[in-house]
């Protein structure tokens, strides 16, 4: 079991995917790094992502999904 702060819950892995719902109204640039880096690390392994930011009333979501696009080429 690894503790991913940033999501702020236990990650079990139990299957070759994982899936991400970020829920937090704000998170900053060193969040979306740590995001970056853990989804390269999975990505590497073999695994499938999905990570999906909240996008119900800002625009902020959209944003971050882009910056993570880029981070995590």
């Amino acid at each position: 079991m690894i503790r991913f702060s940033v999501v702020d819950q236990n990650e079990v892995v139990t299957a070759d995917f994982l899936y991400y719902r970020l829920r937090k109204p704000d998170y900053t640039e060193a969040d979306v790094d740590a995001i970056a880096a853990r989804a390269k690390e999975l990505l590497a392994a073999g695994r499938d992502l999905n990570l999906m930011f909240k996008h119900e009333e800002t625009p902020e979501g959209a944003l971050n999904a882009e910056l993570l696009m880029k981070k995590a080429g």
